[in-house]
């Protein structure tokens, strides 16, 4: 999908979601299927999900990432190779393929929860 503002509603989280405190969140509205089995906090992500997204420039290789191609937003899991990243996608589809990157994409965070669809806490909040 373009990366691009679009503004769906508000969901207020309690603090204890938004650690370490001072950091900047954003929430991201999965739309696909190529990290369905994955998982962050235990939580599968699915088509539809919000993934709450800790903003950072850095990540851990094997940790769930949101990644810029092209102006494009990506959830995939980060790996480093010697001097290229690959975004991978975890996906039962086979059809989705991993991305090797160079110095050609932007990290923008590292997912840190997922908000299901018809969740309690959504429900009280859109």
């Amino acid at each position: 999908m373009l990366a691009e503002e679009n503004l769906e509603g508000w969901v207020r989280l309690p603090k204890e979601f938004l650690r370490p405190t001072g950091g900047k969140s954003f929430l991201l509205r999965v739309r696909g299927d190529s990290m369905n089995p994955a998982e962050v906090g235990g939580v599968r992500i699915e088509d539809g999900d919000l993934v709450l997204v800790r903003q950072q420039l850095v990540a851990e290789s094997g940790q769930i990432v949101v990644a810029l191609i092209d102006g494009e937003a990506t959830v995939k899991r980060l790996e480093r190779g010697p001097g290229y990243y690959l975004l991978k996608p975890e996906s039962s589809d086979r059809s989705h393929k991993s991305i090797i990157v160079h110095d050609d994409f932007s990290l923008v965070g590292v997912g840190c929860l997922i908000l299901k669809r018809g969740s309690r806490l959504l429900e009280l909040n859109e």
